[in-house]
C-alpha cells in the first residue's frame, strides 16, 4: 500500500524537479543588434544595476547575470551535543573571485535608443 503511494507520487516529484532545473531559451544578442531596444531590455531584464549616458547621448547600462555567492565550508566533525566541552567547528565562508564576481552582460544602445553592442564579462 505504501508502495502504491509512492508510485504514484514519483512521476510528480521527478516533474517538479525537472520544471525547477529549466533554463530559458538562449539570447542571440548579435541577431537582436540594431532592432532591440533599450525599454525592451527593462521590460526583459528589469532595471539594470549600472548605467551610464555617454557624450553622444548614447546609453551603456550592465545587469548582473550570474552572481557567485559564497560557498561555504565546515572543518571540524559531526554534531556532538551530548559532551560539555564540545566546540562547534569553525565555518569558513569562501569567495571564489571575492565577494563581489559575478558575470555580467554590458548593452550599449544609440542615442535612438537600440542596441549597437553587447559583451558578457566576469568582475573579479
Amino acid at each position: 500500500m505504501r508502495f502504491a503511494r509512492f508510485a504514484l507520487l514519483w512521476p510528480a516529484l521527478l516533474a517538479c524537479l525537472l520544471a525547477g532545473c529549466a533554463t530559458g531559451p538562449k539570447i542571440h544578442w548579435n541577431d537582436r543588434i540594431g532592432n532591440y531596444t533599450y525599454d525592451q531590455s527593462v521590460k526583459e531584464l528589469g532595471v539594470p544595476d549600472k548605467s551610464a549616458k555617454q557624450d553622444d547621448g548614447g546609453l551603456v547600462a550592465e545587469w548582473l547575470v550570474r552572481s557567485y555567492a559564497p560557498q561555504t565550508l565546515q572543518n571540524g566533525g559531526g554534531v556532538y551535543t551530548g559532551q560539555p566541552d564540545y566546540v562547534a567547528p569553525e565555518i569558513v565562508s569562501v569567495y571564489p573571485g571575492g565577494p563581489d564576481a559575478g558575470q555580467w552582460l554590458r548593452l550599449t544602445f544609440a542615442p535612438d535608443g537600440k542596441l549597437v553592442s553587447w559583451k558578457r564579462y566576469v568582475e573579479r
